[in-house]
């Protein structure tokens, strides 16, 4: 007697769909890697054929409006931060908080995964991290993928099983042969069914956020180009490079209590404490000609992106803005200026903390209001 006149009719139209299935050879993806950022989230089906009888697989309930809905959230966002590395690592830090990981780092940007129920939360904390230049949430709702594969392994499986139970009661040498490659074929179809499965459930378990970090010269320097003339020098306005007061005149002032009077500028004048609060005036030429109003507005529409926050404040004759940096332990920037009617009077104050602001703010202040000496 033969193989094939030993199987009854159902097993004869099983092997039928294992062999159809198996045909096609399905190849995984080289390198396949959970959570790789250019990973196809369509997956192939392989063509495995139902069987018309199977408690396992008949029973199975289809996706309705009732079943609970497999969803990925993918955030990007671009900030304008001080320090990358520094950002990067509050990330991190958040990150494993939440217990998460990271899936990728550069020196201006990561890709990080947090757990799906986590990601509003961590999403909103790392948009404090920085001035938010650009920001987009991707969701996409891949439940019926999610039940096609689940489906397609678990037949897979099913299959497979029959088939070893083929195996088991197969005499033939042929017929033992035809079917370990139909066993082979079929627990290659699992592996890469698993794979991709897997791949799914990370992508509903744990959601997927990209920060792009750009720091403040990258920032400037895509519109300095574009500068209309006479307003180039407010974008070398920095708490803590005193180049523009260098290009300056001398603007003086009487020194602040607390502070000292540095005698070796001789291009501006500098006053500075013992920890690093600084007080520095220069002047420049009133052009294009603005009063205070339009300058303080030049000034807050170029620095304000730069800065956690801004305010305005007038200090006597002086229209001042007040920026505080996006550092872990914020300081403090002032920028303040005065027109006499061809020159602008440009006052600079600095602390490298708000307990060192105020500390000495009221006596910068006293000195500003006092007027120029």
């Amino acid at each position: 007697m033969t193989w094939n006149a030993k199987l009854n009719p159902f097993l004869m139209i099983l092997l039928t769909a294992v062999l159809s299935s198996c045909a096609s050879h399905y190849v995984p993806p080289a390198g396949f890697e959970v959570g790789r950022e250019d990973q196809e989230s369509s997956i192939s089906a392989v063509a495995l054929s139902k069987p018309s009888v199977s408690d396992e697989t008949d029973n199975t309930p289809a996706v309705t409006a009732n079943t609970s809905r497999k969803i990925h959230y993918d955030g990007n966002v671009e900030l304008l931060v001080s320090n990358a590395r520094q950002t990067i690592k509050k990330i991190v830090g958040l990150v494993n908080s939440q217990k998460g990981y990271v899936e990728r780092i550069t020196d201006d940007s990561i890709t990080v995964q947090v757990p799906a129920e986590s990601f509003q939360a961590a999403y909103k904390e790392i948009l404090t991290f920085g001035k938010v230049l650009q920001k987009v949430v991707t969701t996409v709702d891949i439940t019926e993928e999610y039940r096609s594969t689940e489906l397609r392994l678990k037949i897979a499986k099913t299959t497979r099983d029959r088939l070893m139970v083929l195996l088991a009661k197969a005499v033939t040498e042929e017929d033992k042969l035809q079917l370990l490659k139909q066993i082979e074929a079929i627990t290659a179809t699992i592996q890469t069914l698993e794979s991709q499965f897997e791949l799914l459930k990370t992508k509903v378990n744990y959601s997927k956020i990209t920060v792009h970090l750009k720091t403040y010269d990258q920032f400037d320097s895509r519109y300095r180009d574009y500068e209309p003339q006479g307003f180039e020098w407010i974008n070398n306005l920095s708490p803590t490079d005193d180049t523009l007061a260098r290009s300056g005149g001398k603007l003086e002032f009487k020194t602040p209590e607390g502070m000292l009077h540095i005698k070796d500028n001789k291009q501006y004048w500098l006053a500075e404490s013992g920890d690093k609060a600084i007080f520095r005036s220069s002047k420049r030429a009133n052009e294009p000609k603005g009063d205070g109003e339009f300058w303080v507005s030049a000034m807050k529409l170029r620095l304000a992106p730069k800065f956690k926050s801004v305010e305005s404040i007038a200090v006597g004759d002086y229209k001042l803005l007040r920026l505080q940096s996006y550092d872990d332990v914020p300081s403090v920037y002032y920028v303040g200026i005065k027109v006499d009617k061809e020159t602008l009077k440009l006052v600079e104050l600095y602390f490298p903390d708000v307990a060192l602001e105020g500390k000495y703010k009221n006596n910068v202040f006293d000195s500003i209001r006092a007027g120029e000496t």
